[in-house]
């Protein structure tokens, strides 16, 4: 599978059963399918202006795009790389930015919040660096984000002592 570098300029959400999109700085174009459907990706783990070595497919246009190559990008090739080291890259994602602001997508919103935990849990030393200790850690914060937003309290636990100890306050 070809492996290349690309810096976004732009990075579109898909529309409901559509692809993701981005363009790169370079003028090039990008799809990628959302996790929901089948995907490795979605429009969270690409920033604008940052430089990220991905691995991609080529496609042959059909219907009225015959004749055209696509390209859909399968994974991210291990995690995100420094920001663009061209300058002029770099300055031209950013300027597109300037001036425009958007709300963050609730899932986008938890996913980044679960990371975030997640990833200072690895950094403490409290989170198994193995898949089922990431697993479980993100499974652990997303549980209790969930909790949190509902704003009810935590199922009882089977292994709670139903015993209240006494420590040694006022006596009725």
């Amino acid at each position: 599978m070809p492996v290349t570098t690309i810096v976004p300029q732009f990075v579109n959400k898909p529309a409901e059963g559509k692809r993701a999109s981005i363009k790169t700085s370079e003028g090039g174009y990008y799809g990628f399918k959302d996790p929901k459907y089948g995907g490795k990706v979605t429009h969270a783990d690409f920033q604008p202006g940052v430089s990220y070595e991905v691995e991609y497919t080529t496609r042959e246009g059909k219907g009225e795009y015959a004749g055209r190559e696509f390209r859909d990008i399968v994974c991210i090739v291990g995690q995100k790389h420094k920001i663009a080291t061209n300058g002029a890259q770099a300055a031209q994602a950013t300027s597109q930015l300037a001036g425009t602001s958007r709300k963050t997508d609730p899932q986008d919103s938890d996913n980044m919040w679960a990371c975030k935990i997640v990833g200072d849990g690895i950094a403490a030393g409290k989170v198994e660096w193995t898949e089922e200790g990431l697993a479980r850690a993100e499974i652990m914060v997303r549980s209790a984000h969930k909790r949190a937003a509902a704003n009810r309290p935590p199922p009882p636990r089977d292994d709670m002592d139903d015993e209240i100890p006494d420590f040694g306050g006022d006596k009725a």
